[in-house]
């Protein structure tokens, strides 16, 4: 079983309520996923003092390190973005995705193979691009203005598509490529045909898949967004009525 499970950075701890005890890490982390006795432990470009890798992997039963994958670039420590996600399983394939590299890689067995690589074109960002910097803002500043395309996240994988958002001049898109036909789709707003049909609804950080499985990429709606969206449409579905009503006997 793959399970997301908070990360208390103050602690430095994965709090596993309900699961199993506190587990005692003393990395700094900002998301990670687990499989089997492994927690796969996302840290980017954030220093640690015992570790100078991007990915550690803990053994829940003891709290030490047991692997790690891709080295860091202590120049590049001014780089601690926070992502949605970094870490995706199709099968038994782990893949791992940063902020700004266009390189999706492969973690398996202390390797991490590079799998995929997204090619944006004339719009790529430049390799180089981010050790003309050594401030966060200043570089996230450039990058906006600039017309390279790039923050991926939300890398998802099933058994037909591809997914995952990127940034460009300033905006959101999503992209799914479709395994069974070799097709690309690549957009930055869409309709709910099963809720909100009328609605466009532009992709953003509260519009992203929270897991996929062999067939499918599963989405939460925050309760007030969707009672926005509601109030919004003059064209609700039967199964938006059912859901709205749901949620209002909460409220």
């Amino acid at each position: 079983m793959k399970q997301p499970l908070p990360v208390n950075n103050q602690a430095n701890a994965v709090l596993a309520y309900g699961i199993t005890k506190d587990i005692k890490h003393g990395l700094l982390s900002y998301n990670f996923i687990k499989s089997g006795h492994l927690l796969y432990m996302n840290s980017g470009n954030l220093l640690n003092e015992d570790t100078k890798y991007k990915v550690n992997v803990i053994d829940e039963r003891t709290g030490k390190i047991v692997d790690n994958y891709l080295k860091l670039d202590e120049k590049l420590g001014y780089l601690s973005v926070m992502e949605y996600t970094n870490f995706s399983f199709f099968s038994d394939t782990l893949s791992y995705s940063q902020s700004f590299s266009n390189v999706i890689y492969q973690l398996k067995d202390g390797f991490s193979i590079p799998r995929l690589e997204l090619d944006f074109g004339k719009n790529n960002l430049p390799e180089s691009f981010p050790e003309d910097y050594t401030n966060l803002m200043e570089f996230i500043g450039s990058f906006r203005k600039s017309s390279y395309a790039s923050r991926i996240d939300n890398y998802r994988e099933s058994a037909s598509y591809l997914s995952f958002m990127y940034s460009y001049a300033n905006e959101y898109f999503n992209v799914f490529f479709d395994k069974r036909n070799n097709k690309i789709y690549n957009f930055k707003s869409y309709y709910d045909d099963l809720l909100f049909p009328d609605i466009e609804q532009k992709k953003s950080y509260d519009l992203l898949s929270v897991f996929a499985d062999e067939n499918s990429f599963y989405f939460s709606i925050e309760a007030t967004y969707y009672i926005e969206m509601y109030k919004r449409s003059t064209n609700i579905t039967p199964m938006a009525k059912k859901i709205y009503s749901n949620i209002a006997m909460m409220y």
